[in-house]
C-alpha cells in the first residue's frame, strides 16, 4: 500500500474532511504530522486528540522528518522546508498545498528576502522534479504562475 504523509503546522477544520477520505482508503498509511500546533484560541477547530491518523510531532522533529523522507507522497503546507528538502533533492513526489501567496500584490516577490526564499524553495526545485503545487484557490496557482513556478504542475482544489 501506498504511504501519504501530511505534514503542517496544525490539523485543522478545513483539511479534515480530505484527511479523513484519505485514511478511510489508506488506513495506518496515511499520517497527518502536526509540527506546531493551535493557539489557546484556536484549539477547538484543530487538536492532536481529535483523529488516529493525527500525530503530535511538536517535540519529535527528526521523527517527523523521517516519516517524510520514508512516505510514497507528502503533501505539506506552511512548514519549515527542513521536513522535505531530502524529498525534493531525491526527487521523491511531494505536493505543495497552499493559499494565494502574494494577497498583498506581486511586488512582493521581489523584495530581497522573499525573491530568495521563493526561487530557493519553489522555482528552482519545481522546474525538474516531482514537486507540484496543490492550489487551494485560483489565485494560488495565478501567483505561482506569475513567478514561473510550477509550470504544468499545479492540481487546482479547495474554493476555485
Amino acid at each position: 500500500m501506498m504511504k501519504v504523509v501530511y505534514i503542517a503546522n496544525a490539523c485543522e477544520h478545513v483539511v479534515r474532511p480530505f484527511c479523513d477520505e484519505l485514511y478511510k482508503e489508506l488506513g495506518e498509511d496515511f499520517k497527518f504530522l502536526e509540527v506546531v500546533g493551535l493557539d489557546k484560541a484556536r484549539e477547538g477547530i484543530g487538536s492532536v486528540q481529535l483523529r488516529n491518523y493525527v500525530y503530535d510531532m511538536r517535540n519529535s522533529k527528526e521523527e517527523a522528518r523521517k516519516l517524510c523522507s520514508d512516505a510514497d507522497i507528502v503533501i505539506f503546507a506552511i512548514v519549515d522546508f527542513y521536513y522535505i528538502q531530502d524529498r525534493i533533492r531525491e526527487n521523491k513526489p511531494t505536493i505543495y498545498y497552499s493559499e494565494r501567496s502574494f494577497k498583498k500584490g506581486i511586488i512582493s516577490f521581489f523584495k530581497p528576502k522573499n525573491y530568495f526564499y521563493l526561487n530557493k524553495n519553489f522555482v528552482i526545485p519545481s522546474k525538474n522534479s516531482n514537486f507540484y503545487l496543490l492550489a487551494a484557490s485560483s489565485y494560488a496557482s495565478y501567483d505561482f504562475h506569475i513567478i514561473n513556478a510550477f509550470k504544468n504542475k499545479v492540481f487546482k482544489w479547495g474554493y476555485q
